[in-house]
């Protein structure tokens, strides 16, 4: 449980100094770090939980974990797109 936390937070951290001038930039990164926090959420649940969780579980969390990794992916080449150079 302490390692998924680890995992999310290093997550964010890396995440946390991409900032840009663009609203659209923004949004994309706090999506990313609220899909983070939710992937680590259902992670740790599945390691607490002491009964079977469905089908449908499973498939939101793949789920967020592609939009995790998706926002994780675009999120540093917009910060260069819409660096400003002042």
């Amino acid at each position: 449980m302490l390692g998924v936390l680890a995992v999310a937070l290093a997550h964010i951290s890396l995440l946390l100094p991409l900032e840009g001038k663009q609203s659209s930039q923004g949004v994309v990164r706090v999506l990313t770090m609220g899909c983070i926090v939710v992937v680590a959420g259902m992670l740790i649940y599945l390691i607490l939980s002491n009964h079977s969780t469905g089908d449908f579980f499973f498939k939101l969390l793949g789920a967020f974990a592609i939009l995790d990794v998706l926002g994780t992916v675009i999120t540093p080449p917009l910060s260069k797109i819409f660096r400003t150079n002042k």
